[in-house]
């Protein structure tokens, strides 16, 4: 059975290493060597942009999703939020419905949700209240 899951990421975590190394792209880089980033750059995750808003699909997604998958990253999507367009949860929608769903595979990342500083005019606490609005707590 496939599920859908969206955890937002409520807080910024500061590290000085971490322990395994991944990397975000989209559209802006069109031309990705997957092989190289995994076997010689060392990196192991990669989260890719599905959509935005409720109208942007990513045209680099499925290119960028094969070559990681047969790369061999654990990979996943994310959404690049619009606040100021529509809900979380009509956004979350959008998401899960073009690229942003989860399966049990054991490769797949849970769906990330990618908030900007300055995002719509809305301050840091705005915001986490939009997300919170919209997206019940998860329960683990």
């Amino acid at each position: 059975m496939k599920t859908s899951t969206f955890l937002p990421a409520l807080a910024l975590v500061a590290t000085t290493q971490a322990a395994v190394q991944g990397f975000d792209i989209s559209h802006w880089q069109s031309s990705v060597d997957f092989a190289a980033a995994y076997n010689t750059g060392g990196l192991r995750f990669v989260y890719i942009k599905a959509t935005e808003s409720t109208t942007y699909r990513d045209p680099s997604f499925s290119s960028h999703y094969s070559g990681a998958t047969n790369a061999g990253f654990i990979r996943g999507a994310y959404h690049f939020a619009q606040p100021g367009d529509s809900s979380g949860s009509a956004q979350a929608d959008y998401f899960v419905a073009h690229g942003g769903g989860w399966s049990n595979d054991g490769i797949t990342l849970p769906g990330m949700l990618d908030l900007e500083a300055g995002c719509s005019g809305l301050s840091a606490a705005q915001m986490v209240a939009w997300i919170k609005k919209s997206h019940p707590q998860p329960t683990l």
